[in-house]
Parts: C-alpha cells; sequence; structure tokens
C-alpha cells in the first residue's frame, strides 16, 4: 500500500505525462496543418500597440514561478495583418522554450518594438540583428549557457532539440515548437532567427511587415 505522499508523487507523474502527449498531439496536429497546401490562414488588421500589449502580457506569474525576472517592453505603431490565435501559439512556444532554458534568479526579456527601436536589455549582438527599417520585432531573449553556431543553423527544424540532456531529464518540449513558430511567422510574410553568445543568452527575433495599407502610406 503506497502512502499518501507516495500517491500525491505518482498522481502528478501521470499527469505531467498525460499533459505532455496533450501538447505532443497538439503540436503534431498544427505542424500537420501548416505543412498543408489547402491550409488557407485568416488574417484580420490590428492596432499594433493594443494588439501586442495584450499577447505578451500573462507571462510575470510563470517567470515568478522559477524566480527568474521579466522585462516587457512595447512600443509599436500602426496596423499589423495577424492571426491572433497563431501568434499566441508563437509567443507561448517561445516564452516557454526561454523559461526552460533560464536558470532561477536569471532573466527574461520580452517585447514587440517598432523596427527602430531597441529595447536597453538587449544584448549586442541581438541589437547587431536588428536591420530592418520598418515593420516590427518581437523579440524573447533569456539569460543562459547560449547555443553553439552549429546548432544554431538547425533548432528550427523539426523535431531537433539542441539541449538533449534537459529533454532527457523530462523537459515537455518536443522539438516541434520553434519549426511551428518559424512556418507561423513565415506565413504572416515575416521572418525569424536565433541568435547567441555561449555562457551570455539566446533570443529569437521575429519580425513581422506592416500592413500593406500602413506601408503605403
Amino acid at each position: 500500500m503506497r502512502s499518501p505522499a507516495e500517491q500525491s508523487e505518482y498522481y502528478d507523474v501521470i499527469v505531467a505525462k498525460a499533459n505532455y502527449m496533450r501538447q505532443m498531439l497538439d503540436d503534431l496536429s498544427m505542424y500537420t496543418l501548416l505543412q498543408s497546401s489547402t491550409y488557407d490562414m485568416e488574417f484580420v488588421a490590428v492596432e499594433g500597440d493594443e494588439f501586442f500589449d495584450m499577447l505578451l502580457s500573462g507571462y510575470q506569474t510563470l517567470c515568478d514561478e522559477k524566480q527568474i525576472s521579466l522585462d516587457m517592453q512595447v512600443d509599436v505603431t500602426g496596423e499589423f495583418a495577424v492571426n491572433a490565435k497563431q501568434m499566441m501559439r508563437v509567443v507561448d512556444n517561445v516564452v516557454a522554450n526561454a523559461i526552460s532554458h533560464t536558470a532561477v534568479e536569471g532573466s527574461i526579456g520580452l517585447s514587440a518594438t517598432d523596427a527602430k527601436v531597441v529595447p536597453s536589455w538587449t544584448y549586442d549582438f541581438v541589437q547587431q540583428a536588428m536591420t530592418a527599417d520598418d515593420g516590427l520585432y518581437l523579440i524573447v531573449q533569456n539569460e543562459g549557457k547560449g547555443v553553439s553556431e552549429q546548432q544554431l543553423t538547425r533548432v528550427f527544424e523539426p523535431l531537433f532539440q539542441a539541449d538533449m540532456a534537459r529533454t532527457k531529464a523530462g523537459d515537455r518540449g518536443n522539438g516541434l515548437g520553434l519549426s511551428i513558430t518559424k512556418q507561423i511567422i513565415e506565413k504572416h510574410g515575416g521572418t525569424v532567427r536565433m541568435v547567441s553568445s555561449e555562457a551570455i543568452g539566446t533570443a529569437i527575433i521575429c519580425w513581422l511587415p506592416p500592413s500593406k495599407g500602413e506601408e503605403n502610406g
């Protein structure tokens, strides 16, 4: 007969495994859908400042639970054509990735800003990657051990995981999140890249173009 403590631990393991399987099935379904030539993503025009402020809010509690400090900045002007549900998936994916790779008492930066606005907390190598003159940058930066140059060339491949030790230790990631993120951003007409410096940190930088109406003035 198991003790109450053992039963509670056993229950927690079952719930964690069930949640992992549900997340994996959801990601596999989304990945397959994005690969389909018949999938037509729908977009709506949104006011950038209001939408991205809403999109980036709500992550403070997750960071607090792991004793991670969060810097957030939203400074966006103009309209953008987005699929709100898929952009929520993008931010959830990249923030979860950043949290899982940030140590206790580390820091994460989260921002959506006009292309020429550079958050003060961004690393130098992140600023150097911000070369666009228009549109907006969605940046998730985390303090940590960084990613090697070799791994950076593969991080958006499906099922690739840069930190295999973390995966074996039970991280909930399944190797599809960043690949899904890349496809969603590209369907928005944007680009995504990861930049990193070992022993300093890593950032995922998404660029989105302004709506055609804004672009044409």
